[in-house]
């Protein structure tokens, strides 16, 4: 069963509907997003991934009995983290489903900063929800790795090209001593001509 429920951008979404909502509200709409095919990309710059986000906050509304809320706070960080730590991926659509967790746990990040570490990780360990996040960190600090390297690659290579420059200012610098000391003696050898 499927209710629709109106969102302040105007857009219907629809969420899944079960008896026992409330414990696995999550899952359900977890699975109900991957069979709609909604867009769960981090930073989609096409529609920011609205419907389905909107529709993980009003999943929670449901389950948390309580009004909306134009942001997550810590205590919905927790609710959905409590969430995430009952979700298994299906066998069939495990990819699917992993990269919307990947945006619901950007999202908790987004929205609480490093509070996460600490209110949410330790909820999640143990969990595939928990190896998601797992893999996300590593590809995170891959990705600082990278970016340092590169930093210190830029540093190096420019440092490299000062030393060329100052190579090749010295070298410059010597070849125009010895030119002046060439002409130097020539005058000498053939008399101071002035043209």
């Amino acid at each position: 069963m499927k209710s629709a429920v109106g969102n302040p951008s105007g857009a219907t979404v629809t969420i899944a509907s079960h008896p026992n909502h409330d414990e696995d509200w999550l899952s359900l709409s977890l699975l109900d997003a991957v069979r709609r095919n909604l867009r769960t990309k981090i930073m989609c710059t096409t529609c920011g991934a609205l419907e389905f986000r909107t529709g993980l906050m009003v999943g929670l509304e449901r389950a948390a009995s309580r009004p909306p809320r134009a942001e997550m706070g810590l205590d919905d960080a927790h609710a959905i983290g409590r969430a995430l730590a009952r979700v298994d991926a299906p066998v069939g659509e495990a990819s699917k489903m992993e990269a919307a967790v990947r945006l619901i746990l950007f999202e908790i990040r987004r929205m609480i900063g490093a509070a996460m570490e600490h209110e949410v990780e330790p909820i999640l360990a143990g969990t595939w929800a928990g190896n998601v996040l797992a893999r996300m960190q590593a590809h995170q600090r891959a990705r600082e790795e990278a970016h340092r390297t590169h930093g210190e690659n830029q540093a190096h290579l420019q440092q490299r090209r000062e030393e060329k420059q100052r190579l090749r200012q010295r070298v410059h610098t010597e070849r125009l001593a010895r030119k002046k000391e060439r002409d130097r003696l020539w005058r000498e050898a053939h008399g101071n001509i002035e043209s």
